[in-house]
């Protein structure tokens, strides 16, 4: 009797690691709280246009390919009838303040994101799905990432079609949040009228392994930054790519440098949490980062 109660223990738990949903990955629950629509469990863009009289970027849309509605992410325009990008992300976050608690939480990282897509994209645009885990460091407070999917989408797809996104896991360890972001109209060129449609997101796969070429191979100090960034390249290897990301997926700053050590004017960024990212012919490093 004791062995099978530790069976079933054990299946319950192996379960709990795998089966985490995504809340209100089908947006099929919406309310108007704010005094616009916005889906329950995400936060989005509306709060903008809902203070400007512009166009709102992130609406309710029927059918969905699951159940009864699915979400729109669209290029709108603004006052003056320009592309005005927009974007939703998972928990409580305010786009007016640039601030709030994104995500919500999980206990273990699955091999994909996967769902619903259709999109409409013209012009010098994309439409990006990222997907981030991350555990908050009790003493520290800062942020690490331990795992990360990113997708961009170019094309026109009048059609439903499924994605799947792998999920990397970067650093060993057990993550608490999950921050899912999605936007459209962030590129050169967009257009008004470009759009993102999601439906049915949900994790799929078991916990990813970590890829040994995907450990960080530089230093970056001081963290938190302050005026600048060092970065020590001495072990990368050819031109690296570097980026600097906010949480919501924004793309912050962008250098290309050869293998040595830099400083980088980071003073005009604004206080938070970032997540760097160093590419090169190998792969890509990633590395979580506290602005004060």
């Amino acid at each position: 009797m004791a062995n099978n109660t530790f069976l079933i223990c054990l299946l319950l738990f192996a379960q709990s690691l795998q089966s985490q949903p995504i809340p209100n990955g089908s947006f099929e629950n919406w309310n108007s709280a704010e005094g616009y629509a916005s889906p329950d469990n995400w936060s989005t863009t509306n709060i903008l246009p809902f203070f400007t009289g512009a166009e709102y970027g992130v609406t309710q849309e029927s059918p969905g390919i699951s159940g009864n509605s699915f979400c729109r992410i669209r290029c709108a325009a603004n006052n003056m009838g320009m592309p005005n990008p927009n974007y939703i992300i998972s928990g409580e976050y305010n786009a007016l303040s640039d601030f709030g608690h994104p995500g919500f939480p999980v206990n273990s990282i699955p091999s994909s994101l996967s769902g619903q897509i259709r999109t409409a994209i013209n012009g010098d645009d994309f439409a990006t799905i990222s997907c981030l885990f991350i555990r908050r460091e009790q003493t520290s407070g800062l942020l690490d990432t331990l795992a990360l999917g990113v997708t961009n989408f170019t094309q026109t797809n009048e059609n439903w079609i499924g994605f799947d996104l792998p999920i990397t896991q970067i650093i060993s360890g057990i993550p608490d949040t999950c921050i899912i972001t999605m936007k459209v109209g962030f590129g050169n060129a967009p257009e008004v009228g470009n759009y993102l449609d999601v439906d049915d997101l949900h994790f799929t796969g078991g916990t990813a392994s970590i890829d040994e070429s995907l450990r960080i191979g530089f230093s970056a100090w001081p963290n938190p930054m302050n005026d600048q960034l060092i970065l020590d390249l001495n072990e990368m290897e050819n031109v690296n790519d570097i980026t600097l990301y906010d949480m919501q997926g924004r793309l912050m700053q962008h250098w290309q440098l050869a293998a040595t050590q830099v400083s980088l004017d980071v003073a005009q960024l604004p206080a938070g949490s970032y997540v760097l990212h160093v590419t090169n012919r190998r792969g890509r490093w990633t590395q979580s980062m506290l602005k004060q």
